[in-house]
């Protein structure tokens, strides 16, 4: 009967020192888990605010561009001059639209807002008569013309607007026939030719030069 005792207090004493050799082992390997699990939350902490940090200056760079953008607006809602002899009035950013009316050479207008019609033509929108109207941008200018000294017309096919008075200046655009066009100034180059200064919105001063030989007056001042 001792020896029964004795040996079922062996085996439990055996069986209790392997529960607790299990339980060291578990809790060893439960706090490697841990370590790893915060090790995980720390790295996701990091990148989270490098993250918002680079969010942040995204967002300071979209907040710069839009104060750019305000500022460019406010500078093409300036007034406008016509620069052509005559300039029609449309009902719609299109020059297939129906004509409201038609502006002279210096009148002013003051833009409501811009777009670009379905041929890619720039249109400023405006309020004429009490409407909304709109005029192809390419016939305004942001500087007052000076006052012109004839009205011209152009009596071959084409007739090329040069940015200087001379057969080598770059061409800026050309008159087709038939169309009338304003003159400021009559040139004379160093070969005696006559060129006439007349309105050219593509150029940088606003004004180019066609040969006086294609065209014929119509009106004078």
């Amino acid at each position: 009967m001792n020896k029964l005792r004795i040996i079922f207090v062996f085996f439990s004493i055996v069986l209790l020192s392997g529960c607790t050799a299990l339980q060291d082992i578990d809790y060893s390997k439960r706090e490697d888990y841990n370590f790893e699990v915060e090790e995980i939350k720390l790295t996701k902490l990091v990148e989270s605010d490098e993250l918002l940090q680079e969010r942040s200056k995204e967002l300071e760079a979209i907040k710069e561009q839009l104060l750019q953008d305000t500022a460019v607006q406010a500078q093409e809602t300036a007034n406008w001059f016509v620069v052509a002899p005559s300039l029609n009035v449309r009902s719609l950013a299109s020059s297939d639209a129906s004509l409201l009316g038609a502006l002279t050479l210096g009148e002013e207008i003051v833009q409501k807002a811009e777009t670009i019609g379905d041929d890619g033509e720039r249109w400023i929108e405006f309020e004429y008569e009490g409407t909304t109207a709109f005029v192809a941008a390419r016939y305004l200018s942001k500087d007052v013309a000076d006052d012109p000294i004839a009205i011209y017309r152009v009596v071959i096919y084409t007739l090329n607007v040069r940015e200087e008075p001379s057969e080598e200046s770059e061409i800026l655009g050309e008159l087709t026939y038939f169309t009338e066009f304003t003159v400021f100034e009559k040139v004379t180059d160093a070969n005696g030719k006559v060129w006439l200064k007349t309105m050219a919105p593509g150029s940088g001063s606003g004004y180019g030069y066609v040969m006086s030989d294609y065209a014929v007056v119509v009106s004078e001042n």
